[in-house]
C-alpha cells in the first residue's frame, strides 16, 4: 500500500519516479529478494572492472567501475540477511523540493540547502544523488546502483535506503534520450517530515 503525505506541492509523479518509489519499499520490505537480483543481474556480467549488460533485446553495454565486482558481492552479503524495514511514506513536498534541486542544477542537486522551506524536517536527513547512463533504464537499475554503491567506500546511498529510522522520502527523476540515455535522479529522505 502506499502512503502519501499531504499536500502536494507538485503534480503527480512521472511513471518512472513512481516505479522507483515502489522499488524502494519493495527494498525495505525484502532486502534478501535485491541479494538474488544483484547476484543474478549484475555480479556474472563483471569482467574486470567493467560491466557488460544488455539491456532490451540486444543493446550491449559497458560500464566502467571503480572496483569491480567487489562492491557488488559486498552488497550482497549484506542484502541477504538483512532484516525487513518499516516502507517509506511518499511526502509530495519532498519530491517538489527534489524536483527543484534537480531543475535548479541537474549535475549537482542539492535539495538540503532549501529543505526547511518546504516544511519541517527533524531527526536525520539525507540526499540521494545519482546520475545513471544505462539504456532503458529502469528503476531496478537505479536501486542495484545505489546498493552497489561503487566508488564510495562508505556506501552512503546504501546506507541510507537502508537506514531503519528514515520513513519520509521525496524523489525526482529526469530522463534523457541523447547520445547515452542518462538518468538523474534526486532523492531525499528524512526520518521526521511535516509539509509546510
Amino acid at each position: 500500500r502506499t502512503h502519501v503525505v499531504a499536500p502536494s506541492h507538485r503534480g503527480p509523479l512521472s511513471l518512472f519516479e513512481r516505479d522507483l518509489f515502489e522499488e524502494l519499499n519493495a527494498l525495505r520490505r525484502a532486502p534478501a529478494t535485491f541479494a538474488g537480483m544483484i547476484r543474478g543481474a549484475r555480479i556474472p556480467f563483471y569482467a574486470g572492472r567493467q560491466l557488460n549488460l544488455t539491456i532490451g533485446a540486444h543493446q550491449r553495454v559497458a560500464l566502467g567501475t571503480y572496483e569491480g565486482v567487489q562492491a557488488a558481492s559486498e552488497a550482497v552479503n549484506i542484502l541477504q540477511s538483512h532484516p525487513a524495514l518499516s516502507q517509506f511514506v511518499l511526502a509530495p513536498a519532498l519530491c517538489t523540493a527534489a524536483r527543484h534541486a534537480l531543475d535548479r542544477n541537474e549535475e549537482r542537486p542539492d535539495a538540503l540547502s532549501t529543505l526547511f522551506e518546504y516544511g519541517d524536517a527533524s531527526g536525520r536527513f539525507q540526499q540521494i544523488s545519482y546520475i545513471g547512463s544505462f539504456p532503458e533504464a529502469h528503476a531496478s537499475d537505479v536501486v542495484m546502483a545505489m546498493l552497489i554503491s561503487d566508488g564510495d567506500s562508505a556506501r552512503h546511498n546504501r546506507r541510507a535506503v537502508l537506514h531503519e529510522r528514515m520513513q519520509y522520502i521525496g524523489v525526482a527523476a529526469n530522463a534523457h534520450t541523447g547520445y547515452n540515455h542518462r538518468q538523474t535522479v534526486c532523492i531525499v529522505l528524512c526520518e521526521q517530515f511535516v509539509p509546510s
